[in-house]
């Protein structure tokens, strides 16, 4: 299997950071003491719930994800330092890592393929490359993704991750010949404005100096996955709140990033709107009934409801992906939702779906019951490249 992490000048250094988890469903954010080459440890963290726009707002939504990003921001630097001086450390963390996801990040892989003869690769004809794809992905960009216009786009995560020559994958390409080179590269990018008010917000509500480092979560989902469970060929289905981000994984990369509008969301939406209530009650509905603790009146008329977004989730799936149909796929989802959605794909005869939670990443991170699965990722991301 392809290393990745051997792509990352890992020093193996002690920090103590914040680490923030942005989507559509809900912001998260932790603790986390990062020990040299021990596990990290997880000191402190929480979650919070962001209630959907009743039709489908960026403005409205970015709103509200900014004020829930300056509370959660000022509960971790009060509560988590509180827990953090507990274990006796008083050093207050001096850097946060951000992660953002749709509708704030948008993400492609492109294999880019240069042939000459007896052609000696040189950094500078990788850099010529990329610097090259780069201008490309910024020009079309603004057309997939709504939040950047007016050239304001900017480049969170550019990371090369596999360099082959004639065919062999190499770590060490510089300075050998060869007619066919390809470069694998993944680009992560995110609107300007954005970003900045993220920032703000961060560096406001914890009083840090450090600007704030921003990262892309399907990255880091790629790149842990295929760390921890040693695959190759495999899916990545992260359904949020809005959105349904796919990544599909061939021969340890990233071949296609895609989207497609159907998530946790739309089918509280749904449940709120049969029920004539509101978004959060709706929400409060669906977790007693996938929790089995629901009348039998009311879970008669949630079942109707479910079984219909089953029907449209998995076509649009199909429709969107079929690829995800025909290979191990990971599910990384809202707890509560997680298993409801892996339980549909193994109907579709997928029977390698799985979840993705904590209790998965229990021996190589301390502290792992008060994470969730997103955060649990991210940490151990860090963990490999600091």
């Amino acid at each position: 299997m392809f290393n990745l992490f051997k792509l990352f000048k890992n020093k193996n250094r002690s920090s103590i950071a914040y680490i923030f988890d942005i989507s559509s469903a809900s912001i998260g954010g932790a603790i986390v003491k990062f020990d040299g080459g021990a596990s990290p440890r997880i000191i402190y963290s929480k979650r919070v719930e962001l209630e959907a726009p009743p039709t489908v707002d960026f403005k409205r939504l970015s709103l509200e994800t900014f004020n829930a990003l300056k509370k959660l921001a000022l509960d971790i630097g009060k509560e988590g330092y509180s827990h953090l001086t507990f274990t006796g450390d008083k050093t207050l963390p001096k850097y946060a890592h951000c992660f953002l996801s749709s509708p704030y990040s948008l993400s492609e892989t492109k294999i880019l393929r240069i042939e000459k003869p007896n052609m000696v690769f040189t950094k500078t004809i990788e850099e010529g490359l990329t610097e090259k794809e780069m201008t490309l992905f910024k020009e079309n960009i603004s057309s997939k993704y709504p939040a950047i216009q007016n050239g304001t786009e900017t480049l969170v995560d550019k990371k090369v991750i596999e360099i082959k020559l004639n065919g062999y994958s190499t770590s060490k390409p510089y300075g050998k010949t060869a007619n066919i080179a390809e470069i694998a590269l993944y680009l992560g990018i995110t609107s300007k404005d954005i970003l900045l008010k993220f920032e703000d917000i961060i560096m406001g509500a914890l009083k840090i100096d450090q600007k704030v480092n921003f990262h892309t979560f399907p990255l880091a989902s790629y790149f842990i996955i295929n760390d921890t469970f040693n695959e190759d060929d495999f899916s990545i289905l992260d359904i949020t709140g809005e959105l349904t981000d796919i990544s599909i994984i061939k021969n340890g990369i990233v071949l296609e990033s895609l989207s497609f509008p159907l998530a946790k969301n739309q089918l509280t939406r749904e449940v709120a709107r049969k029920f004539a209530t509101s978004y959060f009650e709706a929400d409060s509905v669906l977790k007693m009934y996938l929790d089995k603790s629901i009348s039998k009146q009311l879970e008669s008329k949630v079942q109707g409801i479910v079984d219909g977004y089953n029907h449209d989730f998995i076509e649009t799936l199909r429709q969107v992906c079929p690829d995800a149909f025909s290979r191990k796929t990971y599910v990384i989802a809202p707890l509560h939702y997680g298993n409801m959605f892996v339980e549909w794909l193994k109907g579709e005869t997928n029977q390698h779906a799985l979840l993705v939670n904590n209790q998965l990443f229990t021996n190589k991170i301390k502290g792992i019951s008060e994470v969730d699965a997103f955060l649990a990722i991210e940490t151990l991301y860090m963990s490999k490249i600091l």
